[in-house]
């Protein structure tokens, strides 16, 4: 079974070792940060979920915006 993580602030830094380490372990990932462009550089391969948001905008909603309730 595959696991899937979140991780906030994907795009760089910390953010972004933890994706890759997460990544090589063989984890799917949905990676979230504010700008799209450096989400997609943190991103490897085609079945990584890019999530463009801003976390601490009260309106921001993980499951809305995978779909799920």
């Amino acid at each position: 079974m595959t696991k899937t993580i979140a991780i906030t602030g994907a795009g760089a830094g910390i953010g972004r070792e933890t994706a890759r380490t997460f990544r090589a372990a063989g984890w799917r990932l949905a990676l979230i940060g504010r700008r799209e462009a450096p989400l997609r550089e943190t991103a490897t391969g085609d079945d990584v979920l890019i999530l463009p948001a801003d976390v601490g905008d009260p309106a921001f909603d993980l499951r809305a915006q995978v779909g799920r309730d």
